[in-house]
């Protein structure tokens, strides 16, 4: 059989182009309908938030209101917040206690040991005052001289052992002989300030140890010398410098 074409190619070509007019113009009545819905849809969600927003303010405050009719709520609330301050206010605390476990350990032995009159901490330097008197001014340089050797051992949380240095600067600020001319052994009066490395006290340093060089001073060691203290112990003379 056969066919003939009969339609010109102009014929043909407005055939093709009618058809892409008509795809067209469904394509942008299903796109038209999409942004419409999409645009419906988000008036429906910004509806239902204002919604949820208001209802939720309407709750808080209501709740606000039936917590103020509550009769001294201030104080209970006050209360709550130091409470929830406690641990943070423990770990930051010092632990000045230890003081009394460190002095025999920096006390030198005989004849060179410190007869403290009196022991200051501040915590805001950082610095212990030490006040006595010892036997002479080579003790009093021993006493020195250990202080500036003496080390600390410590643990802290997730980390393991660290050593370091006991003080990090110690002056004397001033000596001469002492008032009290009945005690040889603490004939040389003394005011030593000793800058201390902040983990002595910390909480947060555990099984703290005291050592010097050369000398364990643990407190398993048996004869360690004793701290003495004794009311005339750092009494200079008015003329003294």
């Amino acid at each position: 059989m056969i066919q003939l074409n009969l339609l010109p190619d102009v014929k043909k070509e407005f055939l093709h182009a009618k058809a892409m007019q008509r795809n067209a113009i469904s394509i942008s009545i299903i796109v038209t309908i999409a942004s419409v819905g999409i645009l419906i849809a988000l008036g429906f969600f910004l509806v239902g938030q204002k919604a949820l927003i208001a209802s939720k303010t309407g709750g808080i405050e209501e709740r606000a209101n039936e917590l103020a009719e509550i009769e001294n709520v201030d104080e209970y609330l006050t209360i709550q917040a130091q409470l929830a301050q406690i641990d943070g206010l423990h770990a930051t605390k010092l632990n000045t206690s230890r003081l009394l476990d460190i002095l025999p350990r920096l006390n030198p032995s005989a004849p060179n040991s410190v007869r403290f009159a009196s022991v200051d901490i501040t915590a805001e330097t950082s610095t212990i005052e030490f006040q006595g008197g010892v036997k002479n001014v080579s003790a009093l340089t021993t006493f020195k001289d250990t202080l500036e050797n003496a080390q600390i051992s410590y643990q802290s949380e997730g980390s393991g052992r660290t050593k370091e240095p006991l003080f990090n600067l110690i002056t004397i600020s001033e000596y001469g002989y002492s008032s009290n001319t009945e005690n040889k052994n603490a004939a040389v009066g003394f005011t030593i300030l000793a800058e201390y490395n902040p983990n002595l006290f910390a909480t947060t340093s555990k099984n703290l140890n005291v050592s010097v060089p050369n000398r364990e001073t643990t407190q398993s060691v048996v004869g360690a010398p004793k701290v003495t203290f004794e009311k005339d112990a750092g009494s200079l003379e008015e003329n003294d410098e």
